[in-house]
């Protein structure tokens, strides 16, 4: 008996292809906040200096470093993680990882908050406000 995908079909038809191959982003950009991020439970976590707050940017920082890990891990060849929490200074830079760079503060250009951006293929964005 002939597949599925032959039956009716006539002799010269030919079997599709199964599925076309995954194509990896060479490099990412990630928007990182920390409203989101697993350790943020309340308003004041959010906030510079607040109570619950280095705990928060440390969870962040983890979070994130848990999503870099695995996208090396799938072939990405290059990320940039933009700390995109009010000013931009919730990551905690000696733990990011080491083949990751990551930009802190303000930018100024194409796309506010973020600089520019045309050289990225992908965008993840990380704890942003999550309910």
């Amino acid at each position: 008996m002939k597949p599925p995908e032959l039956r009716d079909m006539g002799a010269k038809t030919k079997p599709r292809a199964q599925t076309a191959q995954k194509r990896i982003p060479e490099s990412i950009l990630i928007l990182a906040d920390i409203e989101g991020s697993s350790g943020c439970h309340t308003r004041e976590a959010a906030r510079f200096m607040g109570k619950g707050w280095p705990q928060a940017c440390l969870d962040m920082t983890l979070d994130l470093n848990a999503v870099v890990e695995a996208l090396f891990n799938s072939g990405v060849g290059r990320i940039h993680i933009q700390d995109f929490h009010r000013t931009g200074y919730n990551i905690i830079p000696r733990l990011v990882h080491d083949n990751a760079t990551l930009s802190q503060g303000y930018r100024q250009g194409h796309v506010p908050g973020m600089g520019n951006v045309r050289h990225f293929q992908g965008l993840i964005m990380l704890g942003m406000h999550a309910p």
